[in-house]
């Protein structure tokens, strides 16, 4: 008769054969205990139907005390032939193996998610500061072009040639024939910086290409004048047309390709360049920051630092504001990062600004200011005069539109804005965000779009 008892240690639920005798002890398969089951534990009804638990009348056991027959396998188990008692182990449970496969397989799937999904995220940024590793910390006016997630938007690739257009995408082209790839499939990133400090001190330009390419091939049909730096070939060409003419190419992996132009100190530029993956702390990747981080996740940005000829640049954007936005004001005088971002998609167009604050208790209180502003009031936002000064395109249609959805936020140290507009909405206002010469000249009062 199948007998049930609980483990009084681990309370798992034990089921035997047969109902054991009173001094018999039980062990549990689970913890190791032993005991002797207690009187109140349960016996349950035989799996087969046709055979019935035999019942005992109580006449019988009050009259005579008589117990019911132990089965010969109990009998057996107690005379062991040495007067030792037999210890009566109980049976464990059979794991159903087809559940437990599939819960392992499930467990599986999911991790493999996570993992891919912490890829995306990790690759995302990784990819920006890898880039901007072949860029000297010191330059100070940096643009980024999405290339390959813009092309999947065809609508808006016009807004990315005008970033490429300025002998960049020329450069590109002779690059994918030199590497054997046909153009309109060759890039997948592009950063262009500059030091701006007294004309043009240096200029780079970053190629992330959207397949592997054979760079020992590539500097080899780009022809020039091999050189060996800190370990890295580099070709100096000579006779080529625009950004390449006596530009040196080298190329770090199979991914990416770095141009340092022949403007400003070339040599020192190109060896800060070359030298940047072993001493990161000098490169521009060290010193993105808060601000930094937000701008870079722009499918377009640019990103500015306050110095050389650039070192009043951001200081003349808060000098309009001063009035209706103190808080802001007073941060553009002392801040030393600020940037601007695009970002395309389904939904329309994202637009927005970053700026680097001398704290998180300034940058809340940009927050504050002009998340409680009048520009915080949707539909109703009515831009303060001295702010129309700042914004040269504030009276457009577009303008009241981009207003009307504008949110703020803060991060560390950066405080940012950003607005949503429908593609037809956002063309006048992508003049400002979007124009491939902002900032590229120190500002001379007037709008911030010129």
């Amino acid at each position: 008769m199948a007998y049930q008892t609980r483990c009084p240690e681990c309370q798992a639920k034990l089921r035997l054969d047969d109902t054991p005798a009173a001094d018999e002890e039980v062990e549990c398969p689970k913890c190791g205990t032993q005991f002797t089951p207690m009187a109140s534990s349960i016996a349950t009804k035989p799996s087969s139907k046709s055979e019935k638990a035999p019942k005992f009348e109580k006449s019988s056991k009050s009259k005579s005390g008589d117990r019911p027959k132990k089965s010969a396998k109990n009998s057996e188990a107690k005379a062991d032939g040495d007067g030792k008692k037999k210890k009566y182990k109980a049976k464990k449970k059979k794991s159903n193996v087809a559940v437990m496969i599939m819960m392992v397989a499930g467990a599986f799937v999911i991790l493999t998610c996570i993992g891919m999904i912490a890829y995306l995220l990790l690759s995302k940024s990784g990819k920006i500061e890898e880039l901007l590793t072949y860029v000297p910390g010191d330059f100070n006016h940096t643009r980024g072009v999405n290339v390959g997630l813009i092309n999947r938007y065809p609508g808006y690739k016009p807004e990315m040639e005008k970033q490429l257009a300025v002998g960049i995408k020329a450069a590109a082209d002779e690059i994918a024939t030199a590497a054997d790839v046909a153009p309109d499939a060759f890039l997948d990133y592009v950063i262009s910086s500059k030091k701006r400090e007294n004309g043009t001190a240096g200029q780079i330009l970053v190629f992330k290409t959207a397949k592997k390419i054979d760079g020992t091939a590539l500097l080899a049909k780009l022809g020039g004048a091999a050189q060996n730096i800190d370990g890295q070939a580099v070709t100096k060409l000579a006779g080529k047309a625009g950004m390449l003419n006596n530009a040196c190419v080298y190329v770090p992996t199979d991914r990416l390709v770095v141009i340092v132009t022949s403007a400003g100190n070339q040599d020192a530029v190109l060896r800060a360049s070359i030298g940047g993956r072993k001493q990161k702390e000098n490169t521009l990747a060290a010193k993105l920051g808060a601000t930094g981080g937000r701008v870079t996740k722009g499918n377009i940005w640019l990103l500015v630092q306050a110095t050389g000829d650039l070192s009043d640049y951001i200081k003349s954007l808060g000098e309009g504001i001063k009035t209706s936005h103190s808080q802001i004001a007073s941060q553009t005088e002392q801040s030393k990062m600020f940037g601007m971002f695009v970002n395309f998609g389904g939904r329309g167009v994202v637009m927005g600004c970053a700026l680097q604050c001398a704290s998180k208790e300034a940058a809340k209180g940009v927050y504050t200011q002009t998340s409680e502003g009048p520009l915080s009031k949707g539909d109703d936002s009515e831009p303060p005069n001295d702010f129309k000064k700042v914004f040269s395109n504030s009276a457009s249609k577009e303008f009241k539109i981009f207003l009307a959805d504008l949110t703020f936020s803060t991060t560390g140290e950066c405080a940012s804005f950003q607005s949503r507009l429908l593609k037809d909405k956002a063309q006048q206002l992508l003049t400002i965000f979007n124009n491939p010469n902002t900032a590229d000249v120190a500002q001379q009062g007037g709008g911030i779009g010129r």
